[in-house]
């Protein structure tokens, strides 16, 4: 079977790489920003999660890296909002320049940095602007850098530290920013370190429906726990159940805990350590269910997972789409289930008309309601009160102007 890679004419070992990882066909967004890289424009990327966004920034990286004649000199920054992205970015960097002699470095502590032959820095902003300060890297010869999960980025109040970091990169440097959403916002934020730049935007709608099943569960208070209990014990793939806190997490876990449910958790307040063996026993299928906070909402590059449970919804639009979007991903099939009790109805009418998704409030056959349901809203045909005004402004301005020319007929004739 050819390898429809080899069409992006990337260097063979690079093509080699992908081959041995299981990979045929490049992603959309993998083929055009493999596409556009070598223009001297700057580029914002827009993909839904699971389409391949690392590989895509990645693997024209590697290949510019291998095209030039100097490689022993650091000519990438790949920066993203979290440690835990930083270890993630630098698994698969590892896996696509395998063989190509190119060297990577995470900036993740407080460390001794020795940056000789280093082509490629993988870091938050935090770090690298610290280790900018303290003299151990110097990013003024950095031709590309790139920002991943950029509506965190910019939304997480990193923007001091980006324009300090931006004061000290050469004004012939290309940026690449990339995330799954990008409100109008943050990319008015954005344009502050953007010259010109060309949008590549395929989060279509249409592609995130056909590959996810979005269902919504009403359910009293004291049921939904049971209800949770028995979607776990259906379920027969992968689940990441989300939460809103690490509390929240922690209560859960010993709750299913005494119902012999097993699983792992997922959240900021466990050391990196203990979410990377978490995880792993996550991805190993050594588990099948994961509690988790929003945390891994974004970075984890796990794609066969079946169904994603919102036990809390979320406070933040975009964090339903990017939580939903664990699931459905390499061109899989998944569900998006959502649990509401009446207090939630309004948060998830506001999230789903936000988001445009047409999903309606259902009762589980096994778990049959009793208390008070107010009625789904529907979306009005009504005219309001202050357009009915204007239309019957409208219809007597018209009649006014019509007698009038019937009148000016008259005394002609």
């Amino acid at each position: 079977m050819t390898n429809g890679f080899a069409k992006l004419n990337l260097n063979s070992q690079i093509t080699e790489n992908i081959s041995n990882m299981g990979y045929n066909n490049p992603t959309k967004i993998q083929t055009q920003l493999v596409g556009f890289f070598d223009t001297n424009t700057d580029i914002i990327a827009i993909s839904k999660s699971g389409t391949g966004k690392t590989g895509a920034y990645l693997l024209p990286i590697i290949n510019d890296i291998l095209n030039t004649k100097h490689t022993d000199f650091l000519s990438t920054l790949i920066v993203v909002p979290t440690k835990i992205l930083v270890e993630q970015v630098s698994m698969m960097l590892h896996k696509y320049s395998q063989n190509c002699g190119i060297k990577h470095k995470k900036l993740l502590n407080k460390q001794e940095i020795h940056m000789d032959g280093i082509n490629i820095v993988i870091t938050t902003p935090n770090r690298l602007n610290m280790s900018i300060k303290d003299g151990n890297i110097d990013i003024s010869a950095v031709k590309t850098i790139v920002i991943d999960e950029a509506d965190m980025v910019f939304g997480d109040g990193f923007l001091d530290e980006l324009r300090q970091i931006y004061a000290q990169l050469s004004k012939r440097t290309k940026t690449i920013l990339l995330s799954a959403t990008i409100s109008q916002n943050i990319k008015y934020i954005a344009k502050e370190f953007l010259k010109e730049y060309r949008t590549i935007n395929i989060s279509l709608k249409q592609d995130i429906i056909n590959h996810i099943k979005y269902t919504a569960y009403k359910v009293d208070k004291k049921q939904k726990l049971n209800l949770l209990v028995h979607l776990l014990k259906t379920s027969q793939g992968k689940c990441m159940v989300f939460f809103n806190s690490t509390q929240t997490v922690d209560e859960m876990s010993e709750m299913l805990a005494q119902l012999d449910i097993e699983f792992v958790t997922y959240h900021g307040e466990l050391s990196s350590q203990n979410r990377a063996r978490n995880i792993g026993k996550f991805k190993q299928d050594c588990v099948k269910i994961a509690l988790c906070s929003n945390i891994a909402s974004r970075g984890l590059d796990i794609d066969d997972i079946t169904l994603v449970i919102n036990y809390d919804l979320p406070d933040k639009i975009d964090d339903f789409t990017h939580r939903c979007g664990r699931t459905g991903r390499a061109g899989r099939y998944g569900e998006a289930v959502s649990l509401l009790t009446t207090a939630e109805y309004k948060k998830f009418d506001t999230i789903t008309n936000r988001l445009k998704l047409s999903i309606k409030r259902e009762v589980h056959d096994k778990f049959e309601l009793k208390e008070y349901q107010p009625k789904q809203r529907q979306k009005s045909k009504t005219i309001s009160k202050k357009k009915q005004k204007r239309l019957s402004a409208s219809k007597s301005d018209k009649g006014a102007k019509q007698t009038t020319k019937k009148k000016y007929r008259t005394k002609r004739t």
